[in-house]
């Protein structure tokens, strides 16, 4: 590690964030587990069109955001059935758990990261 401050490299931070992605990583295993507990109401292990709607109005519901519109919905399903396979597995629920926990560190740094789990 360079630093051009003259000071000694600290490996705090290296440290801090490995903790921070391990720390990460349990949420999002826990937020997405808690969103199939709710939502993948025919236990297939994957969140058909159906259950992902109900998954994201209540999601956009518990961010107080109106009911997503059709042209919402598909985008959403566009965007994370990355295999397009007509349903959304754990590993592509993930990622949108892992994006809005990224997008809210940008807008509010100090804010407690875990989503409302009355999205879930």
């Amino acid at each position: 590690m360079i630093d051009f401050t003259g000071r000694k490299p600290s490996y705090q931070n290296f440290d801090n964030s490995r903790k921070n992605y391990f720390d990460d990583h349990d949420m999002i295993r826990d937020q997405v587990n808690r969103i199939w507990a709710k939502h993948d109401a025919n236990r297939s292990g994957a969140l058909d069109k159906i259950e992902t709607a109900n998954f994201l109005r209540d999601y956009m519901s518990s961010q107080r955001l109106p009911a997503p519109s059709m042209e919402t919905f598909r985008r959403f399903f566009a965007e994370f059935d990355s295999n397009r396979d007509g349903v959304i597995s754990k590993m592509e629920m993930a990622r949108f758990v892992k994006q809005y926990m990224v997008q809210s560190r940008m807008e509010s740094p100090n804010k407690d990261m875990s989503p409302s789990k009355d999205a879930v």
